[in-house]
């Protein structure tokens, strides 16, 4: 893997300064967290992506990955489960019983 920690700071800080009320700027905060390895820190911005954005599925997933790398398997797994239990409006049901 490429270091590219330093280019995911950068655009991280970008992001947060111009769009912080979005997902996508605290999900790359997150993780520049993830990749430096501190775990803690990285859920925290990734539980912040996703209030903003309930259905945004790479924070879900990063936020599943957190968990894990503490083994925290239960976390992990309610975390990646998370996405599939918020159904939105734009989510069409496969069978539809007529």
């Amino acid at each position: 893997m490429l270091n590219m920690t330093n280019v995911v700071f950068y655009v991280a800080h970008q992001l947060m300064n111009a769009y912080p009320s979005t997902a996508i700027a605290w999900f790359t905060a997150g993780c520049y967290y993830y990749m430096i390895k501190k775990y803690e820190h990285a859920r925290r911005f990734f539980h912040k992506a996703l209030r903003f954005d309930g259905r945004f599925a790479p924070a879900w997933v990063a936020y599943g990955h957190a968990f894990a790398q503490h083994d925290e398997s239960d976390q992990a797994l309610a975390a990646s489960l998370g996405r599939r239990l918020q159904p939105g409006p734009g989510d069409l049901p496969v069978w539809n019983h007529v």
